[in-house]
């Protein structure tokens, strides 16, 4: 004879088995963590420089914390080690070189290593952007007669750790505004040590003539924006 509390108690065990699996597959929450390892989005300046991060292990020693630095390729750009002698939170930095790794996405990936093995850690994704650069441009007079010609002059300075500071043999390109359409002013240029690249332009027309001047882009600066002047132009005697 079929005992009729068996079906219930059977109702029974399987939401408890359901209810164990689920405890089970349930994310870790936050404050289970034994370290955090954080970074901010930065520029992927030209030079060597560090690229700084902050930690925080709450696990008593010995342990060691490895924190890697990988670029958009997977590539890993620089490896710290950090250990329970250096304290259980505080700040390190990576060695960034912009002539080994390109600009974009990168990614921070932490370990935690202890006796009992390694545990990797949750990941931060930052970006590294390309420095910014910034032209000023100039002529040698502001009224010239119509057939002189006028020298045009670019600075460009380029975003560093530090400042902005003049940016050699990046290449600019000049251009004038005439009859409604820019026209290109020559070749392009390259700045010299100094920053300065420069050209001449015979005007011969009378009136007044916009020109203008960037710093191109390249794979390891961004472009800059135009930077304007204008000349007037008086007609001959």
């Amino acid at each position: 004879m079929t005992d009729p509390a068996r079906p219930a108690i059977a109702r029974v065990l399987l939401v408890a088995a359901l209810a164990v699996v689920a405890g089970l597959l349930a994310p870790t929450p936050a404050s289970a963590a034994v370290a955090e390892v954080r970074s901010r989005s930065g520029v992927l300046y030209d030079d060597c420089f560090a690229h700084p991060f902050r930690y925080d292990v709450d696990r008593a020693a010995p342990w060691t914390l490895r924190v890697r630095l990988a670029d958009r390729r997977g590539r890993v750009v620089d490896t710290v080690r950090i250990t329970a002698a250096d304290g259980a939170s505080g700040r390190g930095a990576f060695e960034v070189c912009a002539r080994r790794t390109v600009a974009g996405r990168f990614t921070v990936r932490p370990t935690l290593v202890t006796p009992a093995g390694e545990r990797r850690l949750a990941t931060t994704r930052v970006r590294l952007r390309k420095p910014r650069t910034w032209t000023r441009l100039r002529a040698s007079d502001a009224r010239v007669r119509r057939g002189q010609r006028v020298r045009l002059s670019a600075v460009v300075r380029e975003e560093r750790a530090l400042g902005r500071f003049p940016s050699a043999r990046v290449r600019v390109r000049f251009q004038a505004r005439s009859q409604g359409r820019w026209r290109r002013i020559g070749s392009v240029r390259r700045t010299r040590a100094d920053g300065r690249a420069t050209v001449r332009l015979r005007l011969r027309r009378a009136g007044r003539t916009v020109v203008r001047a960037k710093a191109l882009p390249t794979p390891r600066r961004a472009g800059s924006a135009w930077s304007r002047t204008t000349v007037r132009v008086r007609p001959r005697r």
